[in-house]
């Protein structure tokens, strides 16, 4: 008989609960591939996490009872449920649904004669919290305004969070401490997720025997419902547990957060006192929200029973933006301000890491302390005019306490502003499409209801065997305004499959602390059919601005055979792909770190028949291996896709492999001491641009250059036609264009100076 542990009751307080588990319920799943993978090398688990309620016998798939639930309507055939859930979540009106049921051809399609019936049965099957309907009313002089508040309870929402087995092997139930091991020996603590912070660890002695934490956290976000014009506004309120591993609760499709309210959104005409009228608004909201989470201080000091996933029973714009700003300024003659940018933007990007240890904590106080003593300097030249002085800015108090606020409750990703701001387009603005607008939160909550509950019974359904596994191709948000994809994007090359972090005996990732100089290690994909199979030589030097393209193949085919430029010409045909990928690999010092997936586009821009753009050229940046005996970004140079293509067709069988036509640049020199960046600038032969051909996995990653401005004529006028990597005479490699990127200057700079203090 198969056994599971069922866990003690669990005690809900403030920003969550208590509940207990054994030890070994944070254990013996490591080794699963889909769990988050952990970049630690020891870890503790709380002493007092071994507390069991009771044993109970769990199911492999559903219970007789959660069969008994089941609407047979729907689950008799599977597809029956497949095509009802069809229809119901199809981006159409109700009015489009019901004349599905109307076509004779489809009457006898599902046992229901119309959409009404549909949607019966699925409401008759909610599986998530209900919600309830509550009024405020605001009363000034003689006028009042009444305000409406849609809520669910929290604690049911714990309830059902706690309790989702699809998420079983991502949720924790007892706090541990996790260690990095230094070189010298020495342990360090890391922090991550929020059971790793020390504020678990430092209740958990608190509450009686069998009560372990549900900690509640509660994302709002006001978010505009009419794109164009209007200004109808809803405030959702969303709801989670720090149970739930944080890359889950970032993920809408897991349906780890939920809706639990609608905050009103008052106007308050009738204040003509500006200042008046917002306060008030703000004690709107803070009653609204308190009426909403009132039940979590009960259920604090009472406790509640509930069951577990596991069987138990247990008590991006404005950061696109972000990434340029040190690039931009780095050639300004007020260093003082440069440093004060460089601190922040490293403090910045420090704090956004999934995991940080004690010595990145002591790193982000070294770097905030340095924007406080160069910061005046925004105040000198009038860049900051604050009226408040630097008390006006909310934000620069709060970022003071980040060290203390990870140290307690894990890593800032966990509660990232960007969570909510990714669910209100399936909480909020697509249920707010299918209304007509009108009154529309009661039906915007219908809707979302019945899509829960349709989420919930295909889980059911999968976990019986009735249905197969929908699989999600997963897609990353790209803030690039990239085209759509215009090539079968179907071959994968493997390039290197060395520098991974290590796996030690538990399938734990290891974090290394500096053991050695990190080599960028990418997987690269390609196309298997090039985008066009034959264009000459010549098209390509005209429209690819590649006009050393010819001779360039000659100089990289003579290094192969020398006679094989003679069977290459500007009027031979190459096979033209327009990009391809970097898989980058996982850092051995940051192993936590979500992986960088390069696009590198090659491609000029096209105009439609009536002379206007209709693709954009791009001609990407790249970093590629050129100085072997070299270590750091000393081991690379910058270099500018020109054309990504393969030889004619034949000569394709003996030299199969794809080649790049690159512009070079100089190799880097010493980084400027304010920003922190190296420079380069275009290589040139015989006064031209320098042109190589190079094989295509000499390609590391793709890399962001940025002029520097000062060293432009004073009456350059740039516009966004204005291509910057044309002319301009000195560039700085941009450090923060993307996290991972930032990651690795960091370790490579760690070790240089870990080199030198040696040394």
């Amino acid at each position: 008989m198969a056994l599971t542990s069922h866990y003690p009751r669990m005690m809900i307080c403030g920003i969550g609960g208590y509940h207990q588990v054994p030890s070994s319920a944070n254990e013996g799943e490591s080794s699963d591939p889909e769990l988050p993978v952990h970049g630690y090398a020891t870890i503790e688990t709380h002493p007092l996490g071994d507390s069991v309620l009771r044993w109970e016998e769990e199911p492999e798939g559903l219970s007789e009872d959660e069969y008994a639930e089941l609407p047979g309507e729907l689950v008799n055939q599977a597809q029956d449920f497949l095509l009802a859930e069809w229809i119901a979540n199809s981006t159409c009106t109700d009015a489009e649904r019901e004349a599905y049921f109307q076509l004779e051809k489809h009457k006898r399609n599902l046992p229901f004669d119309n959409l009404a019936g549909l949607y019966a049965v699925i409401d008759s099957y909610a599986q998530t919290p209900g919600w309830t309907h509550n009024v405020l009313e605001e009363r000034y002089e003689d006028h009042v305004e009444v305000l409406h508040v849609y809520m669910r309870c929290p604690v049911e929402t714990t309830r059902h969070l706690i309790g989702l087995r699809r998420l079983k092997k991502y949720i924790r139930y007892v706090p541990e401490k996790h260690f990095t091991v230094a070189l010298d020996g020495n342990r360090i603590q890391a922090f991550g997720e929020m059971w790793s912070g020390n504020w678990w660890w430092r209740i958990l002695p608190l509450i009686r025997r069998g009560g372990t934490a549900a900690p509640f956290i509660v994302m709002t976000d006001p978010t505009q419902l009419t794109a164009i014009g209007g200004d109808k506004l809803a405030w959702p309120v969303y709801g989670t547990i720090g149970n739930i591993a944080k890359g889950i609760r970032a993920s809408p499709n897991e349906r780890a957060v939920l809706l639990i309210g609608y905050l009103p959104v008052p106007k308050l005409d009738f204040i003509a006192d500006e200042n008046l009228r917002r306060q008030k608004r703000w004690d709107i909201y803070h009653a609204a929200m308190a009426l909403i989470l009132e039940p979590l201080q009960a259920a604090g000091e009472e406790g509640v029973e509930m069951r577990c996933a596991d069987g138990g029973w247990t008590g991006t714009k404005a950061k696109v933006a972000e990434r340029s700003f040190l690039a931009v300024i780095a050639c300004s003659t007020l260093v003082r301000s440069v440093s004060a940018t460089r601190s922040l933007m490293d403090f910045f990007f420090r704090a956004r890491l999934p995991q940080l240890d004690e010595d990145d904590l002591v790193a982000m106080d070294n770097d905030l302390r340095r924007f406080h003593l160069f910061k005046r300097v925004f105040v000198d030249h009038r860049a900051f005019t604050n009226r408040w002085g630097w008390s006006g800015v909310p934000k620069l108090h709060m970022i003071r306490h980040y060290t203390h606020q990870i140290r307690e409750m894990g890593t800032p990703d966990g509660y990232d502003t960007e969570i909510p701001e990714r669910l209100h387009r399936h909480y909020v603005k697509n249920p707010y499409r299918q209304t007509s607008g009108v009154n529309a939160t009661p039906e915007m909550i219908i809707r979302l209801l019945r899509k829960e509950t349709w989420a919930e019974l295909r889980a059911k359904l999968i976990r019986a065997g009735l249905i197969e596994e929908k699989r999600h191709r997963g897609q990353e948000y790209n803030d690039s305004d990239e085209e759509s994809n215009d090539e079968e994007d179907t071959g994968i090359v493997q390039l290197r499959s060395h520098g991974l972090a290590e796996l030690d005996g538990e399938g734990v990732y290891v974090r290394h602390k500096e053991c050695r100089m990190h080599r960028l290690s990418p997987v690269l994909e390609i196309a298997d059919r090039p985008t066009r199979r034959r264009v000459l030589g010549t098209k390509i030097k005209a429209t690819h601005h590649a006009p050393d393209f010819i001779d360039a193949l000659h100089r990289y085919l003579d290094t192969i055979n020398d006679q094989l430029r003679y069977q290459v010409n500007q009027n031979s045909e190459f096979a033209i792909f327009h990009r391809f990928k970097l898989h980058q690999t996982r850092l051995p010092f940051a192993p936590l770190l979500k992986l960088k997936v390069d696009t590198v586009r090659a491609h000029p821009g096209t105009l439609d028949s009536y002379g206007y753009t209709a693709r954009k050229s791009y001609f990407d940046c790249v970093l590629i291996t050129m100085f072997h005996q070299s270590e750091g970004i000393q081991r690379y140079r910058a270099a500018r896709v020109r054309a990504i293509f393969q030889l004619p067709v034949y000569l394709r069988r003996s030299y199969p492999q794809h080649l790049l036509c690159v512009e070079l640049f100089d190799r880097f020199t010493a980084e400027e001491e304010a920003p922190n960046l190296v420079t380069t600038k275009p290589s040139t032969r015989d006064g031209h641009r320098s042109s190589i051909v190079v094989p295509i996995d000499a390609v590391r990653m793709a890399c962001h250059l940025v002029p520097k401005f000062s060293q432009l004529p004073a009456d350059t006028r740039i516009t966004r036609a204005t291509d910057l990597l044309e002319f301009a005479p000195k560039f700085y490699l941009n450090r923060f264009s993307s996290l991972y990127f930032w990651s690795i200057t960091e370790h490579w700079n760690r070790m240089f100076r870990l080199v030198v203090n040696e040394g």
